[in-house]
């Protein structure tokens, strides 16, 4: 991880800002690898007039599962414990405004 991104205080690691995440190209997916994320982490998605599926795999990426929001078109976000080794982001239209990111 980039220095800026993290701090350790007394042998912890505490996030100090966004880990990974950009605007999502036109229906092309992005796929984040999770394998060397801290956790918990937060994943988020803001879309601006479009859908924006996530969808997680623990299984190397591999086979994919919808996470349990559904697909959105209003801000989201939902917390990883365990056991996710990669999420994949899609947006149905490349609006230059539809966000993703994981913290």
């Amino acid at each position: 991880f980039p220095s800026h991104d993290m701090e350790v205080v007394m042998g912890m690691q505490l996030m100090t800002g966004r880990v990974v995440g950009g605007t999502l190209p036109n229906t092309t997916a992005v796929v984040v690898s999770m394998v060397t994320m801290p956790l918990p982490a937060t994943v988020w998605v803001r879309p601006n007039t479009d859908t924006i599926t996530v969808s997680y795999s623990t299984d190397g990426g591999t086979n994919y599962q919808t996470w349990p929001n559904g697909s959105v078109t209003a801000y989201s976000q939902d917390i990883l414990t365990s056991g996710v080794t990669h999420l994949k982001f899609v947006a149905t239209a490349g609006n230059a405004s539809n966000q993703y990111g994981v913290c």
